[in-house]
């Protein structure tokens, strides 16, 4: 543990890539973010699998691996049950790094963070990000309470921006709408972080910029191909390099800083319906759709198909590429023998990984691992197998149609309007005195950030975290010599928190539709 009594300001910028970051500084249009890497250390941030962003983040702030963590999507399988749900900060069984440094009597200030609500009884101040349902009474997604005028004070607080997203496709209106709100978000978190270090310069504060993320999903082929939306993912940037000055300005000498993103980004060309497949190869069967569904295909507007769980040995549900098996004595009409888990396991693998683009020959799926290589095998309501993509494919998560893809029975088609894509590779630079000056960060991850943070700040780091301590990109001169101390502490999530009411579910839920997560 060093010894050193400085502070740490963490930015959370959801997707950056220096696929982006690199060329804009070399056109001089990012000072802000060059300056930091020139100064500090940085590198690659390698995501989870699968990189999204609640496994991601939950990741960063626990320092665990989703195994420990219990978050595999942003939908949640109750286990003994075919049913999903909302996942919230309550789902998380591991504690987040913040609580740690609020045990160790450390002032903290965590502002939006996506997977944050119920907010966490923090040692200081806190307000959710993304997964906090849509209300005009934040008092329930800050803490304490009273924060909420704070808040308020900067204007008015959202998660994410206020637009129809099921309509930026065909509307330059909405696109633009969009786009303002963006802007209006990034300064209204400088404004609010601003007003907070002024009142109190805490031990350890937390800004997160989500419109990174947005923007390069609905706006990277515009980016590829030109025209009047073509630089808007780099005015984004832009702004985001813009608030860092402002923050570092505030903070000036008196913290360190750290840019971290939970995973990159890279085109999107082409998508599977992975349950289409699943029935092509017979592992599942839908229902035969009745007059009310039969109908609702005729006018194109396909519901979500009923699955038949009594010839069904596995289903696709979600966000990303997680799929579950109908495992006799788990679920409640499971077929697959657990004595067959391992075998099925190996043939469906296989044969996934054979789905070729039939345009290209490409192969589309890039690895698929099973819960015994992700330790997730015994832990309740994970997927069995988990899917990555290669560069330019994925799948269309939860059967989506926002992107303007429809469920015609195809397996793979083209994904339309979405043409942006998570991709592994995130960001992490790191500057201040207490880091090395031009420092190439290597093999980092996700999990590391939490213990790494613990370190920097002088508080021993829980044996139970995945993660390990960065410990090269630090100065020696200015945070000293000192070992890295680990405490017995299992890192188990503080008593259950209450999650969302079935209104805030359905709330969230047409919120998560309009961004493009859900159908």
């Amino acid at each position: 543990m060093n010894n050193n009594n400085n502070k740490l300001l963490l930015i959370g910028i959801d997707g950056a890539t220096f696929a982006i970051i690199n060329p804009l500084i070399q056109e001089g249009r990012l000072p802000n973010f060059a300056r930091l890497m020139e100064k500090g250390s940085h590198g690659v941030l390698t995501s989870t699998i699968p990189p999204v962003s609640p496994v991601a983040w939950t990741s960063l702030m626990t320092g665990m691996n989703p195994g420990k963590h219990g978050i595999f999507d942003f939908t949640g399988k109750i286990p003994g049950t075919y049913e999903f749900k909302m996942n919230t900060a309550a789902d998380r069984a591991a504690r987040p790094f913040w609580m740690h440094l609020s045990d160790a009597g450390k002032r903290v200030l965590v502002l939006g963070v996506t997977l944050t609500y119920p907010p966490d009884p923090v040692n200081g101040y806190m307000v959710s990000g993304l997964g906090m349902p849509p209300t005009k009474d934040i008092s329930k997604c800050v803490y304490p309470p009273e924060f909420a005028d704070m808040v308020l004070s900067a204007g008015q607080y959202r998660a994410v921006p206020e637009a129809d997203l099921r309509k930026i496709f065909k509307s330059d209106g909405e696109k633009d709408r969009f786009l303002r709100g963006v802007m209006v978000q990034i300064g209204q978190r400088v404004t609010l972080f601003r007003e907070m270090w002024k009142k109190e310069k805490f031990d350890f504060s937390m800004v997160f910029f989500l419109d990174t993320d947005g923007v390069s999903h609905y706006f990277w082929k515009y980016m590829e191909s030109g025209g009047a939306y073509a630089d808007a993912i780099f005015n984004v940037y832009q702004r985001v390099d813009q608030a860092i000055g402002e923050l570092l300005e505030t903070v000036g000498s008196e913290a360190d800083v750290m840019l971290v993103s939970d995973h990159g980004f890279g085109p999107l060309r082409k998508v599977v319906f992975l349950n289409n497949w699943l029935e092509s190869q017979g592992y599942l069967k839908f229902k035969k759709p009745g007059m009310l569904t039969r109908l609702k295909m005729i006018l194109r507007r396909p519901p979500k198909n009923a699955i038949d769980w009594s010839v069904t040995k596995a289903y696709f549900r979600g966000t990303i590429g997680n799929i579950f098996l109908n495992l006799k004595g788990r679920d409640p009409n499971g077929i697959v023998d657990p004595a067959d888990y391992p075998v099925f396991c190996k043939k469906i693998t296989a044969e996934l990984l054979n789905i070729m683009d039939p345009e290209t020959g490409e192969r589309i799926v890039q690895s698929v691992y099973t819960g015994d290589e992700l330790g997730t095998r015994d832990v309740p309501g994970a997927p069995d197998l988990v899917l990555t993509f290669n560069r330019g494919y994925s799948v269309v998560g939860d059967e989506i149609t926002l992107q303007g893809v429809r469920d015609t029975g195809t397996i793979i088609t083209s994904s339309n309007n979405w043409s942006g894509n998570h991709e592994p590779d995130g960001i992490l630079i790191a500057g201040g005195h207490g880091f090395k000056r031009g420092f190439a960060v290597q093999a980092a991850t996700l999990p590391d950030i939490a213990p790494t943070i613990l370190y920097l700040l002088g508080v021993p780091v829980p044996e139970a975290m995945d993660g390990k301590v960065l410990v090269d990109i630090f100065d020696k001169d200015a945070v000293g010599e000192g070992h890295v101390l680990y405490s017995k502490n299992d890192g188990a999530a503080d008593s259950a928190q209450q999650g969302l009411t079935q209104d805030e579910s359905d709330m969230l839920v047409k919120q998560l539709r309009n961004l493009g997560y859900m159908e």
